[in-house]
Formats: structure tokens, C-alpha cells, sequence
């Protein structure tokens, strides 16, 4: 997985990897729902989007790398 960078309106938020960062953006959303977050990938400039259910533990580990098959 790439990292990627979420913004707040037009401020930084979080940057790292997916299960860094979702949970800063579930986070934020929680608090001020009424808040735009925007994330892109890094590596391409395209827009991420977050599964965001459940707590802040499930959402990082639903973003979490998965392991290469062996």
C-alpha cells in the first residue's frame, strides 16, 4: 500500500499509510461531521476513500496491508 495525505477543508490533516491515516479521518468526521476530508494517494494523486464503521481499531485494521501469500 502507498501512503496517503488527508486534508481538513483545505489544511493538512494526517499523512502516512492507510491505517495511519483512516482512523485520524474517522476521528475528525466524528467530532465535526459536518467537515470535508479529502484523502489522495500519494503515489498517484487519486482520491482514497476510507471504510470508516465500526471503531477506531476496526477501521486500521480493515486499512492494514495484507500480508504477501506464500
Amino acid at each position: 500500500m502507498t501512503p496517503c495525505t488527508a486534508f481538513i477543508h483545505h489544511r493538512f490533516l494526517a499523512s502516512g499509510l492507510p491505517a495511519e491515516v483512516a482512523p485520524i479521518v474517522k476521528r475528525t468526521i466524528e467530532a465535526d461531521p459536518g467537515s470535508t476530508v479529502l484523502a489522495f494517494d500519494d503515489a498517484t494523486g487519486r482520491m482514497v476513500e476510507f471504510d470508516l464503521r465500526g471503531t477506531e481499531a476496526e477501521v486500521a485494521a480493515r486499512h492494514a496491508p495484507v500480508p504477501d501469500a506464500v
